[in-house]
């Protein structure tokens, strides 16, 4: 998802991945596995199966750090601040901001042209080369693209021939 706010001399662009659930909705699908996987192996525990309990504990517990690392990857954000002589562009909560110069930073889409690959999408200056909405959709790339435009930088493409 892309949000954008925009001021006179500055343009603030949030980008967040689509969440289908939440970590609530996850809590819910997870205790309900848990009990279909418990009634399931208690119902094997009485038959004499007992070896089956420690497979279905195991079983659960992988389903519940999955899901728990799925949801914290769909909380996660990142920040583009165009200002008038610097671009920041803050990837993680615990990473200093990369700092771009304006005057020589540019936009480098690449755009495969199929269905089957992502569009990638880098902020260059002359030192630095950062890719930005790494966990965006296709939409939501060419919307994060056309933000970046509007806010008055050049676009490069590897193909320039499309």
């Amino acid at each position: 998802m892309v949000v954008a706010k925009t001021r006179a001399d500055r343009t603030q662009i949030v980008l967040h991945p689509n969440r289908s659930a939440t970590w609530s909705q996850t809590k819910h699908l997870i205790a309900f596995m848990a009990l279909v996987v418990g009634v399931i192996a208690a119902g094997w525990a009485f038959a004499g199966v007992w070896i089956i309990l420690p497979f279905a504990g195991l079983e659960v517990s992988l389903l519940a750090y999955l899901m728990y690392r799925v949801s914290c990857f769909t909380y996660q954000h990142q920040y583009i601040d165009v200002l008038p002589n610097e671009i920041r562009v803050v990837l993680t909560a615990r990473a200093p901001p990369v700092r771009l110069r304006r005057q020589h930073c540019h936009i480098q889409f690449d755009d495969p042209g199929n269905s089957w690959q992502l569009p990638v999408i880098k902020l260059s200056d002359d030192n630095t080369h950062v890719e930005v909405g790494v966990f965006l959709n296709r939409d939501d790339k060419h919307k994060l693209k056309d933000l970046l435009e509007g806010a008055g930088l050049l676009t490069c493409s590897a193909q320039w021939w499309r």
